[in-house]
């Protein structure tokens, strides 16, 4: 870690970034409002495990190994968080 601020603020733009893919769908339909919440969730899904596929595709170029595994690898542990921080939510009562 040679330079810190710099790093952080890098993770800290590259985060704030990332997760404005999912958002896309839903500001279509308040501002178009072209499709239903429900066609927007599913897009937003889909968005989003495209990202995160592609994501670790491209990590494939610093760590050797083969892009589609890892592609794949990036959209099951996005989807295991997912589904734990639904079951978290849904387990702790409001």
């Amino acid at each position: 870690f040679n330079r810190p601020k710099r790093e952080a603020i890098a993770i800290g733009v590259s985060y704030a970034i990332s997760s404005m893919f999912p958002l896309i769908p839903f500001f279509v339909i308040s501002y178009m409002n072209i499709m239903s919440q429900l066609s927007a969730l599913f897009v937003a899904m889909a968005i989003t495990a495209m990202v995160l596929f592609f994501t670790g595709a491209y990590k494939t170029r610093f760590t050797n190994k083969k892009w589609f595994r890892s592609g794949a690898e990036m959209v099951l542990i996005g989807l295991l968080a997912s589904f734990l921080g639904y079951l978290i939510g849904y387990v702790i009562p409001s």
